[in-house]
């Protein structure tokens, strides 16, 4: 995983208010670089969320764009948390290059929105069923190895059980994707049994002249799901 400083969406935040700043004093990127003294590679990293930022720095920022003591203090506060770096940051040797990224959003998400045709997303998956797609997808990576990367995808799940605003999740699934024996009937035993009881009520909805298997469960059961659909 290439290297990533602070978190994601607070220096995507703070990049864009900066943005927004400059150009309601109509400044270019230039004209800011010049005043600051900076490169205008620097001003465009900063603007598009690529690197954390010193509060003295935004401060600085602050001052040639004329922005008022409170927003100045508030994007100087947000400075500070681009410098904290997120739990996954501890597995960047097993974590894909740029999926960092994808977690960082994932976790600052409010809701989520996910069709899926041929297997349980991750969030939703037992470790079991988790294991054995990590293991498929890794062939002669050693079991500490394969251990890490299933702890990375047990790890994000908890931001849909949450105290403090879990995350909102719609799931679509292709109905074959809970038929489809992954790691054997007892793994996808509990893996249906962790969407709902291990059969889901049937509601018949016509759309487009198929038909619909509609799976609710409530929001504060184990899946945190507000409901998915099974489409055949």
């Amino acid at each position: 995983m290439a290297e990533t400083t602070g978190s994601t969406v607070p220096r995507r935040q703070l990049g864009r208010y900066l943005r927004e700043l400059r150009s309601r004093e109509r400044l270019t990127v230039k004209a800011a670089a010049e005043k600051l003294e900076w490169s205008e590679a620097k001003i465009w990293r900063i603007e598009t969320g690529q690197t954390s930022l010193r509060s003295l720095d935004v401060e600085a920022m602050c001052k040639i764009y004329a922005a008022p003591a409170d927003l100045t203090e508030a994007l100087m506060g947000l400075a500070r948390e681009t410098k904290a770096r997120g739990w996954w940051h501890a597995y960047g040797d097993v974590i894909p290059e740029g999926f960092d990224v994808y977690i960082g959003l994932e976790e600052a998400a409010s809701q989520l929105a996910w069709y899926e045709s041929e297997l349980v997303p991750g969030l939703l998956q037992t470790e079991d069923y988790a294991r054995t797609l990590i293991q498929a997808d890794n062939p002669g990576v050693d079991e500490e190895e394969i251990g890490r990367r299933v702890h990375v995808r047990m790890a994000r799940q908890p931001l849909i059980r949450r105290a403090t605003a879990p995350l909102h999740l719609q799931v679509a699934l292709n109905e074959g994707i809970l038929r489809r024996p992954v790691g054997g009937p007892a793994v996808l035993h509990r893996q249906r049994v962790r969407q709902g009881d291990g059969r889901p009520r049937r509601d018949r909805v016509h759309r487009a002249g198929q038909r619909v298997r509609r799976c609710f469960a409530e929001a504060k059961n184990e899946t945190g799901l507000d409901h998915y659909q099974v489409r055949k």
